[in-house]
């Protein structure tokens, strides 16, 4: 069975690296955020849940295609009415997100990696990550795509609240201090600074949060 450190670029060497690129163009990148989640998470929830969700992918997908996971983008974009004037929220410029994303992956994508997958943990980052893809496609031709985890599970957040007579309400975890998702998703991945008794109590988010990422990735 496939281990972390045969998906994880920061844990490989660069002799590792440049094996891997004989066998593999894939690489994920995990892009999340530092900002305040509720009473009962911590602040790096959004980037946990990004880097667990792809290594889970690229361990799914190991057998098939070896992908690997370069190090998370820890931060995003938080400059919006009620979410940044909370003690412990950082935000990136929209160009500095933009241009941030763009260099990790042209740097991939220069080592030798055609094909390039964003795995956005932070409701706020698209409208940025899509402008590296733009940027990146047009200068490069490579494959870019992003998995933007909000629109993977929905379904899955739902039947928890119907199954708990719930309403259809959840996203984010300050909005919403049950944390339905963005809770679920840390328990699942191995999180453990979830404050239980400031939390309702969730079944996990199933397995197939990864999906999307591995539909991307040409894996069935």
């Amino acid at each position: 069975m496939p281990e972390n450190k045969d998906v994880c670029l920061g844990l490989m060497t660069w002799r590792e690296i440049e094996t891997r690129l004989k066998e593999s163009d894939i690489a994920l990148i995990p892009v999340g955020q530092i900002e305040q989640h509720g009473l009962h998470a911590s602040i790096d929830l959004d980037s946990r849940n990004a880097e667990g969700i792809a290594i889970r992918a690229a361990l799914a997908a190991f057998k098939s295609s070896k992908p690997v996971v370069a190090p998370a983008i820890c931060y995003g974009y938080s400059d919006l009415p009620g979410l940044r004037d909370y003690p412990g929220v950082f935000s990136l410029r929209g160009e500095t997100l933009v241009n941030l994303c763009y260099d990790v992956a042209f740097s991939l994508i220069r080592m030798g990696f055609s094909k390039i997958i964003f795995v956005n943990g932070h409701d706020a980052n698209p409208p940025f990550i899509k402008e590296a893809l733009r940027r990146l496609t047009k200068k490069t031709g490579a494959f870019c795509a992003m998995s933007h985890i909000s629109e993977m599970n929905n379904s899955a957040a739902e039947a928890i609240l119907k199954k708990h007579e719930m309403p259809l309400d959840f996203g984010h975890a300050c909005l919403n201090c049950n944390g339905v998702r963005h809770g679920s998703e840390r328990r699942f991945h191995g999180g453990t600074l979830l404050r239980q008794n400031r939390r309702a109590n969730r079944e996990d988010i199933p397995s197939d949060s990864c999906r999307n990422i591995l539909s991307c990735m040409g894996v069935p």
